[in-house]
């Protein structure tokens, strides 16, 4: 169990009253959990999880040990259609030995815990469960080696408090860009 609270007094509080309820053996700070590694900074107040374990991990499992260094997760212009999927028996049984769909399961793991810069691509990905092709298998593959590349990066969190707003800018939906002329844009 995971105690987290603004002051340390709330979780001894909340710490005292759960010994008095059940039997419980204090840990100590979290710094691994389902994959994700927890770096806290009190002095910094700052909280960063990353996931370099489980990217090697993922890695090793889909043979992408020793990968070619990319600085992005999906190749310029790539577009995956079900054009790409394959036609012939012969065709859908190669890649039916390919582990597409766990491949996929551990993206989506790893963007929605520490990785935000890859949810475009991998939301894209399983749209061809049902009759991937290489092309999408290549695709799926380059954001593996992204990650390995980008290994050490998280995402951190600070205990900051003030006013601010979040501005986010992406060209990943080139769809947009080339309707309106301008890239997507959010603001919270």
């Amino acid at each position: 169990m995971i105690i987290a609270a603004k002051l340390s007094g709330d979780i001894r509080e909340v710490k005292g009253a759960l010994k008095n309820s059940i039997e419980m053996k204090e840990l100590g700070p979290s710094t691994f959990i389902l994959g994700m590694e927890i770096d806290h900074d009190e002095a910094a107040g700052t909280l960063m999880i990353k996931q370099t374990r489980y990217i090697d991990d993922v890695a090793e499992r889909f043979g992408q040990q020793n990968v070619k260094l990319l600085d992005n997760p999906c190749a310029s212009g790539m577009k995956l259609t079900n054009m790409q999927s394959p036609g012939t028996v012969k065709e859908r049984a190669k890649m039916q030995s390919r582990p597409y769909r766990s491949l996929i399961g551990c993206l989506f793991h790893i963007a929605a815990c520490a990785r935000p810069d890859i949810v475009f691509v991998v939301t894209q990905l399983p749209r061809f469960f049902e009759n991937p092709e290489q092309p999408h298998w290549r695709a799926a593959i380059r954001v593996l080696c992204y990650l390995k590349t980008t290994r050490e990066h998280g995402i951190t969190y600070s205990g900051e408090s003030g006013n601010f707003t979040v501005q986010a800018y992406s060209n990943a939906d080139w769809g947009t860009i080339l309707m309106t002329g301008v890239p997507s844009r959010a603001s919270w």
